[in-house]
């Protein structure tokens, strides 16, 4: 049960970095937020949501699944020093994707 919360910090990264660019995009497409803004913000902002989810949703979810009365353990520990470093950098990387994309222009011909 460890790993598929290690697997669901994942998602939640992946959900939260989804939702971030969407409200973004729509704050920039109104004019409401400078693209610059936007990006920084989005930018700055997932990679912390990243290290969020690796520091309180993983344990969170490893205690939901004990109190449920399913196996969970952390083993050695390893998994509680991975889930942080992982969710922040895959919230980085998604974070550099984001970033290009929420300034991406089509061509005009």
């Amino acid at each position: 049960m460890t790993d598929i919360a290690y697997y669901l910090s994942f998602v939640i990264t992946l959900l939260a970095a989804i939702a971030l660019f969407l409200v973004s995009r729509a704050r920039i497409k109104a004019a409401t937020m400078s693209e610059a803004s936007g990006k920084n913000l989005y930018t700055l902002t997932l990679p912390l949501l990243g290290a969020f989810s690796g520091l309180v949703v993983f344990p969170g979810l490893v205690s939901l699944f004990r109190i449920v009365g399913a196996s969970a353990s952390y083993g050695h520990g390893e998994a509680l020093v991975a889930a942080p470093i992982f969710n922040f950098i895959f919230a980085s990387v998604l974070a550099l994707l984001g970033r290009v994309v929420l300034g991406w222009r089509a061509l005009k011909w």
